[in-house]
This record gives C-alpha cells, sequence and structure tokens, in this order.
C-alpha cells in the first residue's frame, strides 16, 4: 500500500523503528539502517512536543520518552558489539555542521553515488504526512537544537530519566 512507485528504494522513518530492526531485518534482508542520532535533549523534546497517535505511546510523558531514547542507544550500542555494520550511525550535528562528509560514507552504505541534488530535498515536490513534514521544505539547519533550553526548568524529570546522556547536550 506504501509503494506508490516502481522505485527501488523504500524509506520508513517512525519513530519506534529502532525497537524493531531484528524483525525488520528478517522480513526485509535486503534493509539497510541508518541513525541519525540527535542530542537526547533535543531529541526527546522534539518528540515530546509533537501531538502523535497513541502508537507513540512513548512520548506522552518525559519518563517514558526519556526511557525510550535510553533503550533505543543502549540497543544501538548492543548491535554494534554483536553486529557491527547493522546499522551505519550519523551525527545530526555533524550532519548539520557539513553535510558532505556525512552523506558520502553514509551513500556509500546504502550503494549510492554522490548526487547535489541530495541537498536539495527541500526543492521537492511532495506529500509529506509526518510531524516532519515543515521541515523538509526547508534546507538543513540548526532550529531544532536546544529549544528545550527555555524550558529546563520543567525538564527534571526527563534529565533524571536520561542520566548521562541528558549531560552531553
Amino acid at each position: 500500500m506504501h509503494r506508490k512507485t516502481d522505485s527501488p528504494y523504500f524509506i520508513d522513518k517512525l519513530p519506534q523503528n529502532w525497537s524493531n530492526v531484528l524483525f525488520i531485518r528478517k522480513i526485509l534482508p535486503q534493509a539497510h539502517f541508518i541513525d541519525i542520532r540527535r542530542p537526547a535533549m533535543d531529541c526527546c523534546f522534539s518528540n515530546f512536543t509533537q501531538s502523535f497517535t497513541s502508537a507513540h505511546a512513548s512520548s506522552f510523558t518525559l519518563e517514558h520518552i526519556g526511557q525510550c531514547y535510553v533503550d533505543y542507544v543502549r540497543l544501538m550500542g548492543h548491535f554494534d558489539a554483536v553486529a557491527r555494520g547493522l546499522v551505519k550511525h550519523v551525527s545530526y550535528e555533524r550532519l548539520i555542521d557539513d553535510p558532505h562528509s556525512q552523506l558520502v560514507p553514509l551513500l556509500e552504505y546504502l550503494g549510492l553515488r554522490w548526487d547535489d541534488a541530495v541537498l536539495e530535498f527541500h526543492k521537492l515536490d511532495r506529500v509529506v504526512q509526518t510531524p516532519s513534514s515543515e521541515q523538509v521544505r526547508r534546507p538543513l539547519n540548526r532550529d531544532g537544537m536546544q529549544v528545550w533550553k527555555p524550558y529546563s526548568q520543567w525538564l527534571a524529570p526527563l534529565r533524571k530519566t536520561l542520566g548521562s546522556l541528558a549531560s552531553t547536550d
């Protein structure tokens, strides 16, 4: 139902896909997995401020979204330890600062060559029905970074749950 074209690629970026990597690998053995890691506080606060459906129940409390992030980081670390290369990791901050140096190895991982159009994604005429629908209409930018800081005094439950992951922000 999601395959509306004959394109050989399909991208699914649902927030909880990280927890289904092994299932996805089983049903789609040719699948590639990319972990674009945002700083914990940025990521969690962003997800907390979205109005997700009940399908993303972990986003309804600061503690739950923090625990979800902790579990995600732990699982990615486990995959790195037991199945090196299963997941390609990209730092969101480095991607914003130097897209070319981050995207060339990512495209190589996917078996693709560099094309300057990669950086022109915001100019594509397409329907986007996700919370990132406005983000994909703009070039890469730092606007979503440290947005949580003005609300810091109310985010203690999130920082506590994240532990040391919160201190890297």
